[in-house]
């Protein structure tokens, strides 16, 4: 299941100091050295107060002691700070950088795996980035969570931040971590490839679609996917689309299930309708269109309407399923009547979508 993922940037009308922006401002910076990192910067910069009156001979030797102390202070820190630095290394490559501690086997995987997936991805879409992205990858949640300066959900292992172009990633332990920490690395760069190609406005899309991208993108649809959509579906407890605009259920069964909604989602954009409508949209949005208008525009329906059509597409899972249990218990005999009433269901919802869209299309009689 994909972590918890995308996170917006802070406003930037908040007077408070962001602990994360300061680390993900500095060259090297180790998670240890966030603090007194923070405390020199902010030392720094009440250091001059001006004094209004002259001052006396006693407080003219103590000014001159406490600025010789605040030197040695601030020089001490400067050497410290360094020492501090280089208990982190980084790695880079074309396109990234990763920040880790210890045995750099798995800085090594994010790396290759991160370029891999940036490639694919390059070859359908326009990417472009001017400095590397940047990815620290930590051992604990507790270290992302003082990394980011914020509480995070027990089961998330990845954050990706695309407007500022940082990923946090916590180092998955036990069986299989590798091929875990494959998945994740994935489908936070997809996250960060979807910033780079819509730009500021990647915040203002929907929460569902943003997810759907990233995960068709970085991985396959499987039958842990449609059986997940499947399973809740037979006892209707799916979640409606417009339910997962601003954000994904918390208890992770449920959360599991939203990300696999969202994929299917676009995965049937593409399917449904055609690849080169899904580039369109991305680059009406570049533009700067509100996502319901440049959905529509594009795919000739709402969202609303696409929602439904979603719905029973998903759900057809259960008339498959329906469909092996008649063909194990009665033979292939049968197969051929059951797939073509599959089909004909399947082009009659497609002539709906189609009245649909020609509707939507007349001009209203109130206008003319």
């Amino acid at each position: 299941m994909p972590d918890a993922t995308f996170i917006p940037a802070k406003d930037s009308s908040d007077k408070g100091y962001d602990r994360f922006t300061v680390a993900l401002t500095t060259p090297a910076p180790s998670l240890t050295s966030l603090g007194s990192r923070r405390g020199l910067l902010i030392d720094r910069s009440n250091g001059d107060t001006a004094q209004p009156m002259a001052p006396t001979t006693h407080a003219t030797s103590t000014r001159r002691l406490v600025v010789l102390l605040a030197v040695l202070w601030a020089a001490a820190a400067l050497l410290v700070w360094p020492a501090h630095a280089q208990t982190q290394s980084h790695l880079d490559s074309a396109h990234f950088r990763v920040f880790f501690d210890g045995d750099p086997t798995p800085a090594r995987r994010v790396l290759e795996v991160s370029e891999e997936l940036y490639a694919s991805i390059a070859r359908s879409y326009p990417l472009e980035v001017s400095e590397p992205i940047r990815t620290w990858l930590v051992a604990s949640t507790e270290e992302a969570e003082a990394l980011m300066d914020a509480p995070i959900r027990d089961w998330a292992r990845g954050y990706a931040f695309p407007l500022e172009r940082r990923i946090v990633i916590v180092n998955p332990t036990g069986v299989g971590r590798m091929e875990e920490l494959d998945r994740i690395t994935r489908h936070e760069v997809a996250h960060i490839c979807l910033g780079v190609l819509i730009g500021d406005h990647v915040t203002d899309i929907p929460l569902w679609f943003h997810e759907g991208f990233a995960m068709y993108v970085s991985e396959p649809w499987t039958m842990r996917h449609r059986w997940t959509v499947l399973g809740n579906a037979i006892f209707r407890a799916t979640i409606p689309l417009d339910a997962m605009t601003e954000g994904f259920p918390a208890e992770q069964d449920r959360a599991q299930l939203a990300y696999a909604e969202s994929f299917s989602a676009v995965r049937l954009l593409v399917n449904g309708y055609s690849f080169s409508q899904l580039k369109t949209l991305l680059e009406r949005l570049r533009r700067g269109e509100e996502f319901e208008q440049a959905f529509t525009t594009t795919f000739g329906v709402t969202t609303a309407m696409y929602a439904i059509d979603w719905h029973e597409t998903a759900t057809d899972g259960m008339e498959w399923l329906a469909l092996i249990g008649g063909v194990l218990a009665l033979g292939s005999f049968f197969t051929p009547f059951l797939v073509l009433g599959y089909w004909r269901r399947r082009r009659a919802r497609r002539a709906r979508m189609d009245e649909w869209a020609a509707e939507e299309a007349k001009p209203d009689a109130f206008f003319r």
